[in-house]
């Protein structure tokens, strides 16, 4: 760990995006950056563009008719929505930071860890990827096998009280 101590964790990214999976990650980060005084980073990937597209964004974005004011009204709208999804951090009062990443959600959680040398991935456990994701192997899946910090995948409230994925109780919680 990067951390000061043996043991403590000082730097936290959160993905996050407006899935469930994401709201309880990001209050579980919330209280274990209270806990810790942890700086996080939250940070939502933007997604790739197809390869075909060639130029930086303003260049892309006129070809995809998001030119001018639309393009930026269009971010910061995204903007928006990322600080509501950061609201659990707000409220804990910790030091927190939201960041759009032009990238998908993977490589971006990979990229904003490396930048500012995290000591802790967190994730919800499902998010927005739908049945092909999770048979090809989701974001928390991929960060698992490609992080170089250790990856928290927190559950969404409804498996933490005792169903399973598909919404079934579990035999723990009878």
């Amino acid at each position: 760990m990067h951390a000061e101590g043996k043991g403590n964790i000082s730097r936290i990214v959160v993905g996050l995006d407006d899935s469930e999976g994401s709201r309880a990650a990001a209050r579980w980060c919330a209280d274990l950056a209270r806990a810790t005084g942890a700086r996080v980073t939250a940070v939502h990937g933007l997604g790739k563009l197809p390869g075909v597209f060639i130029g930086g964004p303003d260049a892309v974005a006129t070809g995809l008719g998001l030119s001018g004011s639309r393009f930026h009204s269009w971010r910061a709208e995204l903007r928006s929505h990322l600080e509501r999804w950061c609201v659990p951090l707000l409220a804990a009062a910790v030091d927190y930071r939201a960041e759009l990443v032009d990238d998908d959600a993977v490589d971006a959680l990979l990229q904003m860890a490396e930048k500012e040398h995290a000591d802790l991935i967190v994730v919800g456990a499902q998010g927005h990827g739908g049945m092909v994701s999770r048979m090809l192997g989701g974001v928390p899946y991929k960060l698992a096998h490609h992080a170089h910090v250790p990856v928290v995948i927190v559950p969404n409230a409804t498996r933490a009280a005792g169903e399973d994925a598909l919404g079934s109780a579990s035999e723990e919680g009878n």
